[in-house]
């Protein structure tokens, strides 16, 4: 994509907005910032972030994914009408960068400027408590998506409260909330308490989530792999040899 843009400006063909978005997305995708710098001072001088807010909001998330946070920062200030889009983008980048109280504060001022969050807001928002392991923050979070602003979790909001009790060692209410699922539970959800339960060498809650992995997916290696691994690590070597002659009958493909 980057080599197609390059051949388009040699050849003189004039860029346009949505150019620039496909490129800057690139530029995100794979940390090509000094490309995305060029982009964006050539937007400015055209004036078309006045013009256009995808691109703005292209912009902002570009410099996020590629952790220059403060450039991001100027780039939503400047932005004419801010959506939820700009919003989402800013939060999502001091996300990914563990800045938990810069994202509960965006949360907050955008609610205050009267923008209303979406799942994808919910979404981010949940992510962080899940890392962080704020566990009250999560169910007041996973709460206020439901009963302030009518938004049915996705699944993805389930797997995130999920890690989320995973990391603090609550393996009952993880495994609870799986089944409070609306959905169908996912191979995702009991591989995420199967990843817990690994950590805290719960045998218990292993042996159930790794079960309810092999009735959905058969072939998937990696609860074999987990659960062989916990019964090596607790000195049940029988057990885990069982698994993995379980496995290697079950993945064939596999190259062990």
């Amino acid at each position: 994509a980057l080599e197609c843009f390059r051949e388009m400006v040699d050849k003189g063909v004039t860029p346009n907005i949505v150019t620039f978005t496909c490129v800057l997305k690139v530029c995100g995708s794979i940390g090509a910032l000094e490309i995305g710098e060029e982009i964006h001072i050539t937007a400015k001088k055209q004036t078309l972030l006045e013009k256009d807010i995808m691109l703005g909001n292209t912009l902002v998330d570009m410099y996020a994914k590629c952790g220059v946070l403060d450039k991001a920062r100027d780039v939503f200030e400047e932005i004419p009408k801010r959506d939820i889009v700009s919003w989402n983008a800013l939060i999502a980048g001091y996300a990914q960068m563990s800045q938990a109280n810069r994202v509960f504060c965006l949360f907050h001022k955008m609610r205050k400027d009267g923008i209303v969050p979406d799942a994808v807001t919910f979404l981010i928002r949940l992510s962080v408590c899940s890392h962080a392991g704020l566990v009250d923050e999560g169910h007041y979070v996973f709460a206020l998506m439901r009963e302030d602003y009518g938004i049915n979790p996705l699944v993805e909001h389930y797997h995130c409260m999920i890690d989320l009790y995973g990391r603090v060692g609550r393996l009952e209410e993880a495994k609870n909330m799986i089944h409070d699922m609306p959905h169908e539970p996912t191979p995702v959800a009991w591989l995420t308490l199967l990843s817990a339960c690994k950590t805290l060498m719960d045998v218990e809650h292993a042996e159930y989530a790794a079960n309810c992995v092999f009735k959905l997916e058969p072939q998937n290696p990696k609860p074999y792999i987990v659960l062989s691994n916990i019964y090596a690590a607790i000195g049940r070597g029988l057990d885990a040899e069982v698994i993995t002659s379980r496995m290697k009958a079950k993945c064939p493909t596999l190259l062990y």
